[in-house]
């Protein structure tokens, strides 16, 4: 930690980045993050998961493997 509040950049005035400015706008849109920013495929399941996460404080996630 450098002591100074987050969102702090190096010019000390608290103003967002340049990339940080390029990113804000997906804060609340998990899955136009992956997709737009990443140039990912979101599943239809995943899609339900990113949008769980970020409306709700607990998320759980039933996963298998073969083995």
């Amino acid at each position: 930690m450098n002591g100074k509040p987050p969102g702090d950049n190096a010019s000390g005035n608290g103003a967002l980045t340049d990339e940080t400015r390029k990113f804000a706008k997906y804060q609340n849109d998990p899955n136009g993050f992956i997709e737009t920013a990443l140039y990912g495929f979101v599943w239809s399941r995943q899609r339900e998961v990113c949008t769980s996460v970020l409306e709700n404080r607990r998320t759980a996630v039933k996963s298998c493997h073969d083995g």
